[in-house]
């Protein structure tokens, strides 16, 4: 049986349906004439006519293009094939953290090894300082907020690669789509207060959000487990347990960490994701190291999609921006024009060596973070050390990789 041909794309597979778009394993052409896969999302046909929602596509895909970060996912191509809007985006040969971490029947959670989720939220971290930080052409911040992180929008591959995914309903000064504050976007059981009640919001709830990832990943429990507005904002108001409440001899430091990060009130999280990037990595330098994650990542998501496919995924070349043959007078490319003039980059400069002006001075994820109230020296007295954590409720191993 041929593979179903999308304009100048290869279906290979199906890998997921939404409401409003179906998500292929595609292949497509590279610059040197091989083929290279990707994913490719493509509208239903009723909503190939809704104006918000193509506005919604086009402003990720002009958006991604300043997004040129390790720890987030590229959209390669935005446009219109057979009569159906579509994004190409890079592969992530794995899964997400919410399939990593949930269990089918809805019962309590697989949670990750402590070192391992303070690994994973480290890089979301810093792909958020990246994105809240990114300057535009006219060398101001474009006050990009993510407004959607959640374990579901976190990618994970058999590589052991992290990264942050769908920036569809982010706010920037380059989008066309128009969000007023009274505006609700966003998952439910991953809005702060001030999202969740329709007020004026600035970078903060995305660590909010990160904060809530983060207690998932550790625990195996969403904190909050609201489906509707009011639900979360009833939810809001009643005390959240630490961590260390759910997981054995979890250090007081992670739970100050992550409760910090899902403060109720925006005043009392981090004020920069830089911030919370850096209390993470510090934390997790105290134990492990990130090469040593990076391979149990790995192998976790390897065991989770088992090894023929894990196989399967690292055996295939997957597409990249420099190798995308990008076509003229498109979304993308008169981003990317910008995106190079801004940065004083050079035609055949790849885009991907910009990430290098955020964190110049860095060792390993090297914070050096001066800014703002972080764990000091003290706070390594007496820490124990991070084990596998057991659930009380279970008198056993919660989690064992």
């Amino acid at each position: 049986m041929q593979p179903e041909r999308f304009g100048r794309y290869k279906i290979l597979s199906r890998i997921g349906k939404g409401g409003m778009a179906e998500v292929f394993l595609a292949s497509a052409p590279a610059l040197d004439g091989g083929e290279r896969v990707l994913a490719l999302k493509r509208l239903l046909s009723p909503f190939s006519l809704d104006t918000q929602i193509i506005s919604m596509m086009t402003d990720e895909a002009r958006l991604s293009v300043w997004l040129t970060h390790p720890n987030i996912v590229q959209v390669l191509d935005f446009g219109k094939e057979d009569n159906s809007y579509c994004l190409a985006l890079e592969f992530v040969g794995g899964c997400d953290l919410c399939d990593l971490i949930r269990v089918p029947d809805g019962g309590l959670g697989r949670p990750l090894p402590p070192g391992t989720a303070l690994y994973v939220m480290t890089l979301v971290a810093e792909a958020l300082d990246f994105a809240h930080n990114r300057r535009g052409p006219e060398g101001g911040t474009m006050g990009i907020i993510h407004r959607d992180v959640s374990p579901h929008n976190v990618l994970l591959s058999t590589e052991g690669e992290i990264k942050l995914t769908d920036f569809g309903i982010a706010r920037a000064t380059i989008s066309m789509h128009y969000s007023t504050a009274d505006v609700i976007r966003g998952k439910f059981s991953y809005m702060p207060k001030e999202q969740a009640m329709g007020r004026e919001i600035d970078q903060r709830i995305d660590i909010f959000g990160a904060g809530v990832t983060l207690y998932e990943a550790l625990t195996g429990v969403k904190p909050y487990t609201s489906n509707t507005l009011a639900e979360q904002i009833y939810q809001l108001e009643q005390p959240v347990p630490p961590p260390s409440a759910l997981v054995a001899n979890l250090p007081e430091e992670v739970d100050h960490i992550c409760l910090r990060a899902m403060a109720p009130e925006p005043e009392h999280r981090y004020a920069t994701a830089r911030q919370l990037a850096s209390d993470l990595q510090r934390a997790m330098a105290r134990f492990t190291s990130a090469g040593r994650e990076a391979e149990h990542l790995s192998d976790l998501v390897t065991d989770f999609i088992g090894p023929e496919e894990s196989a399967q995924f690292r055996g295939m070349h997957h597409m990249t921006q420099d190798e995308f043959p990008i076509m003229d007078g498109g979304v993308i490319s008169e981003e990317l024009e910008a995106v190079r003039q801004a940065s004083g980059l050079g035609d055949d400069e790849p885009l991907l060596d910009t990430v290098g002006a955020y964190f110049e001075d860095d060792q390993d994820f090297g914070y050096d973070d001066d800014d703002g109230d972080t764990l000091t020296e003290e706070d390594d007295l007496d820490v124990p050390t991070l084990e596998s954590p057991a659930h009380p409720q279970r008198g056993g191993q919660y989690y064992q990789p």
